[in-house]
């Protein structure tokens, strides 16, 4: 039997106190310790995980590790009980980078004393990533109609982020020129000694935005202060600052650049709109071709954004059948893809009105839209 460097007990005491006893998976962080039905005792479901393995045969074994660095605190990481069983289970996913980067996350946030209030068990922030590999679906209209849906139904602050430089998604919350934004600014939050602006939407209460000049340059600050970036870490922080619990983000084909990429590759739920374009099949097996190496993706939702498909019943077919194939491929990866019910249906009237600077939900020409866009959220996040 293979000897374990299993860790000293004060070591595991220290994993828990550094991430305040919750579980340090960033779409989990679970409350791991609490009262037990006895007055003198209490319960903890949470474990000091090797993050290399404690010994060979293990997960992520690194045979170039001596018995002083496996059961080192450098090592750990603390996680709930299932949580654990998962990154064993999958150590290709969970890699030995993914897991540093959750416990540095983890503890960093905890760092900063005006910021270190931690989310109660009711309050999990969602990062929707609005993603395709294809033109003509949708995805600005999608993602300024999701925030406000949002924001509406459920009475909730929504940061709406822009990761494609024309800023369409914005428009269509009511900004224009960039002369417009001054006098809806909030104020600004620093985010690891590196500034974030966002401005509330003209139009619809509870919704803020960032800009994409924005996000690009928080992008360069931290990778000239730090040497790599964190914009997952930048958002977690800004929405416990600020109280957001829906961050919707335009990610464009989430392909173009570094910043699409690492938005999409944070997202905990990935929404694809198809839309009536004829490579929409190609252009979402290209979105989750990428998201087989997030850790964050929990949901991968796609759904129709202009209507069911077009109006020929054998182009329909044709579409049908690509779509299944490609979904049951993308499952196959172990990919969570689900079909949304909810169908948005067409309306020739959306393009004019939301360029107008006004609140489409008061139109009364797309009130069917509206209603869909209700519909969906309540279907995905109700």
């Amino acid at each position: 039997m293979n000897k374990r460097d299993d860790f000293l007990k004060k070591t595991k005491e220290e994993l828990a106190k550094r991430c305040s006893y919750r579980c340090s998976n960033p779409n989990c962080q679970k409350i791991t310790i609490g009262a037990h039905s006895r007055p003198d005792k209490s319960l903890c479901i949470g474990r000091a995980c090797h993050i290399s393995a404690a010994a060979e045969g293990g997960a992520r074994y690194n045979k170039l590790m001596t018995s002083q660095q496996r059961r080192a605190i450098e090592n750990g990481i603390w996680l709930c009980a299932d949580c654990s069983d998962i990154i064993d289970k999958d150590e290709k996913k969970y890699t030995v980078e993914v897991l540093k980067q959750w416990k540095e996350q983890a503890e960093k946030e905890l760092m900063y004393s005006d910021s270190c209030l931690i989310k109660d068990s009711q309050h999990l922030l969602k990062i929707i990533g609005i993603a395709i590999g294809a033109g003509g679906t949708g995805k600005s209209f999608v993602t300024s109609a999701i925030s406000v849906a949002l924001s509406k139904q459920f009475n909730k602050k929504v940061l709406c982020v822009s990761v494609t430089k024309y800023d369409h998604a914005l428009l269509n919350l009511g900004f224009e020129r960039e002369l417009e934004r001054l006098p809806f600014s909030n104020s600004s939050i620093t985010h690891n000694d590196v500034k974030i602006q966002t401005y509330h939407s003209p139009i619809y209460d509870n919704v803020d935005v960032i800009f994409y000049d924005t996000l690009k340059d928080i992008h360069l600050q931290q990778l000239l202060k730090f040497g790599k970036t964190d914009l997952n870490g930048m958002l977690l922080d800004l929405s416990k600052r600020c109280g957001y619990e829906y961050i919707v983000c335009d990610c464009g084909d989430g392909l173009t650049n570094s910043i699409q990429t690492e938005i999409l590759l944070a997202s905990s739920e990935v929404i694809i709109p198809l839309g009536q374009h004829s490579n929409s099949n190609g252009g979402m097996s290209s979105v989750c071709y990428w998201l087989r190496n997030s850790s964050s993706c929990k949901n991968i939702w796609v759904f129709y954004s202009m209507g069911y498909l077009t109006s020929n019943p054998k182009v329909n077919a044709q579409f049908r059948k690509e779509f299944l194939q490609t979904q049951e491929i993308i499952c196959k990866a172990g990919l969570n893809l689900k079909e949304v019910k909810t169908v948005i249906p067409e309306n020739r009237y959306i393009s004019d009105c939301m360029w107008r600077k006004k609140d489409i939900w008061k139109f009364e020409k797309v009130k069917n839209v509206v209603q869909a866009y209700k519909e969906l959220v309540n279907e995905l996040f109700g």
